[in-house]
């Protein structure tokens, strides 16, 4: 739909169609290493990346998917690159940039990790049901796989992946120690659409500010479009999320030290 297999490419960058067959999972796990490792380096591919994207986001605005009498999608694509938004904390520029190349595309858990997952032990993102967030933590040069009761710094960044196991609209909020509620994904103040994925890697990376002590994030996994926003401002007013018919949440809880 979007691939250009006549395009020229520069010896061993990924080519359109590679692009389209990662983005449908008709890659093997050999071929999707191969790819993220070379997106950490290679800025042509980056930017074709986020030209892909964009063209995808306009076509599917221009030519709606069908719907089966069974509901099922047919030529669904989901879009990868959250909208511009308004949280301080997000990189941006160059910066996000930059975390893209080295946070990276390339964190893809393990496909048997359900059991552990599931396990709740500390350092371990819970999974309740069939849509649910994971993350990962940049510290340093370092990248680890983050979880529930994770110790993180300030200074660190984030990196969140999504699951759901059939389309829906989703955003990442989080209340910190001092009671103040962020929009972690998407940008904007409306709620995004992803397909039916797994460990979708959001398109940047959060950045952890000063604000030391216990925070909470919630992956909130909706059938309809919201207003983050308006989530937002009761989180911050109630300390916690309102009912949300409808939807699921995915909860977990890192806790924020000082930078050693």
């Amino acid at each position: 739909m979007l691939v250009n297999p006549a395009r020229e490419l520069p010896e061993g960058c990924i080519s359109d169609l590679a692009f389209d067959e990662w983005r449908a999972g008709e890659l093997d796990r050999d071929s999707i290493e191969c790819y993220e490792a070379h997106l950490l380096t290679c800025e042509r591919c980056q930017r074709r990346h986020d030209t892909i994207e964009a063209e995808t986001e306009a076509f599917l605005e221009k030519h709606p998917r069908l719907e089966l009498p069974a509901g099922r999608p047919v030529g669904k694509v989901t879009p990868l690159r959250p909208k511009r938004g308004q949280w301080l904390a997000w990189a941006s520029g160059g910066v996000a940039l930059a975390a893209a190349a080295t946070f990276a595309l390339v964190l893809r858990p393990p496909a048997d990790d359900a059991g552990d997952l599931a396990s709740g032990q500390p350092g371990l993102v819970r999974m309740k049901g069939s849509s649910y967030i994971r993350f990962f933590v940049k510290h340093g040069d370092q990248v680890r796989r983050g979880g529930d009761e994770q110790v993180v710094h300030a200074g660190d960044q984030l990196r969140f992946t999504l699951t759901s196991d059939r389309p829906q609209q989703v955003a990442i909020l989080s209340l910190d120690a001092a009671r103040v509620a962020s929009i972690y994904y998407p940008r904007g103040a409306e709620s995004v659409a992803v397909g039916a994925v797994r460990d979708q890697v959001v398109g940047s990376s959060v950045l952890l500010d000063k604000t030391l002590g216990k925070e909470q994030i919630w992956g909130i996994f909706c059938e309809a479009p919201f207003d983050v926003e308006a989530l937002r401002v009761a989180l911050s007013e109630q300390g916690k999320l309102p009912p949300l018919p409808e939807c699921s949440v995915d909860e977990l809880t890192i806790f924020k030290e000082a930078a050693p």
